[in-house]
């Protein structure tokens, strides 16, 4: 008997007219061309939003810019660093996979494979040897989808590596560090869904682990530790617990970390791992009230949770994306399901400190945010425009950080309070970190901002000591 397939859970926007023209996300595509669908989309959209379309970088000196702008894309992207640190992203449009890298031109895009106007839904990542490597769904067969494996030598091979159903959702690619590709998923078995985890044995053999049996299809997270312990983060719809699997080589061990029948824990968990060598894990918990974004922490022993923000909507699936810098800053981008744009937010001390990364509607699909050097980038999903952007932006210090570099050094610093404002001292500003562990002064030698005491502000300038005293000399600074 052949099987009918549902489509993906990819994003659609419709117009809800009870709503007062409000513009929603659906987890379902439409049964439509995408290209009519983009265009008829544009015209509501355009009618309903005008004048609010302008993508704002400001926050935190994020700076943004298209990756790929044909209005085409189909709601997902990846983002990977090679070792030199350039970006690279995979797409999906028009029913074709890409892989795109960032040159000193601009950015170069080339094909994988057809993957089908359902398919795709990838995940990037290199190996030890700098090859890229993709993860991906092929739903060009009538019957099934199949969850592929890709890699660039001279040029891109492609694996077949399991049958997943007629029901796929994204996946996730990891490279363990001993260079073992691996592969975090969600199949159907007949009325069965499976949480698994594809491992490379070889040219075209992949070992298949069932890691839990889950009431639906959603996209799992995986990521590996230094030492070699895998982990995957995944929802059980059936329960609404998001859980976490551990794996360091003697089978799967697996906890509830958050979430129930009362507040569910939504779809797309993204997992990280901290310098510590501890998982973190950032995801949303909704109920018919409302809706709370959070980040859970492993301490060693057991889960630390954090409330970041909370919102009055409820949401049935968001996206989010967790990182913790090398000096121990956690870090997650996610889309808030009340504006529908996206948004960071920063563990400043005791607070969580958040900032907006990009005005415009129905930005922030997917968003997948690594580090690189001093740097972190950004890739995400327009849903307005059916585009692929990448932010970038420094990584922001505690004021002891940019104390400690010499003088002359560039330095960006995130949530400072003012603690003498403009209207205190001549030419000088002086601010501190949110805890009081630390301050310094702002100098200007020509037009001061307007700063008054207990302003949360943004500065970014060069370091210098001017008697005695640590100083930036006409930063810029950005006041909240």
């Amino acid at each position: 008997m052949s099987r009918s397939r549902l489509p993906n859970n990819r994003l659609n926007i419709f117009v809800d007219a009870a709503g007062a023209g409000r513009a929603c996300v659906l987890r379902r595509r439409l049964l439509c061309p995408l290209q009519v669908r983009v265009g008829m989309f544009r015209v509501i959209l355009a009618f309903l939003l005008a004048g609010s379309l302008s993508c704002r970088a400001d926050a935190a000196f994020w700076s943004v810019e298209l990756a790929y702008d044909g209005g085409s894309g189909a709601g997902d992207c990846s983002l990977a660093l090679d070792h030199q640190g350039v970006p690279h992203i995979t797409y999906t449009a028009d029913g074709v996979l890409y892989h795109a890298v960032r040159t000193l031109t601009g950015w170069t895009a080339e094909p994988i494979q057809t993957v089908g106007y359902w398919g795709g839904l990838s995940s990037i990542a290199f190996d030890t040897a700098n090859r890229p490597c993709a993860a991906f769904v092929d739903s060009t067969d009538s019957v099934t989808n199949y969850l592929c494996f890709a890699r660039k030598g001279a040029a891109w091979s492609t694996e077949r590596v399991a049958d997943i159903g007629w029901w796929a959702d994204h996946v996730s690619l990891a490279v363990s560090p001993t260079s073992q590709p691996c592969i975090a998923f969600c199949r159907t078995v007949g009325a069965d869904v499976f949480v698994s985890l594809a491992r490379r044995l070889g040219a075209d053999q992949w070992s298949i682990e069932n890691i839990a049996v889950v009431g639906s299809v959603t996209g799992p997270s995986v990521a590996f530790t230094d030492s070699g312990t895998a982990y995957v983060a995944f929802v059980d719809s059936d329960s609404g617990l998001l859980k976490i699997a551990r794996n360091d080589g003697y089978g799967w061990t697996i906890v509830a970390v958050d979430g129930g029948s009362g507040q569910f824990a939504v779809s797309y968990p993204s997992l990280g791992i901290s310098p510590s060598g501890n998982p973190v894990v950032a995801y949303f918990l909704s109920s018919e009230s409302g809706s709370v974004l959070k980040l859970a922490v492993y301490t060693g022993s057991s889960w630390e949770k954090q409330t970041i923000a909370q919102f009055t909507v409820p949401v049935y699936f968001a996206h989010c994306a967790a990182l913790v810098t090398p000096s121990g800053l956690p870090l997650v981008v996610y889309q808030d399901p009340s504006s529908s744009c996206l948004k960071a937010a920063w563990k400043i001390g005791p607070i969580w400190a958040t900032e907006e990364i990009d005005s415009a509607p129905m930005s922030g699909g997917r968003p997948c945010i690594r580090y690189g050097g001093t740097d972190l980038y950004l890739c995400y999903f327009d849903g307005l425009e059916f585009n692929v952007k990448l932010a970038r932006a420094s990584v922001p210090l505690t004021v002891q950080q940019a104390k400690s570099f010499a003088d002359g050094s560039p330095v960006e610093i995130s949530w400072l309070v003012a603690s003498a404002g403009s209207q205190d001292f001549a030419n000088a500003v002086y601010v501190q970190s949110v805890d009081r562990t630390g301050g310094l002064k702002l100098r200007f030698t020509s037009a001061q901002p307007a700063v008054s005491r207990g302003d949360m502000l943004d500065v970014k300038g060069v370091i210098t000591t001017i008697d005695g005293e640590r100083t930036i000399v006409d930063p810029v600074v950005r006041v909240y």
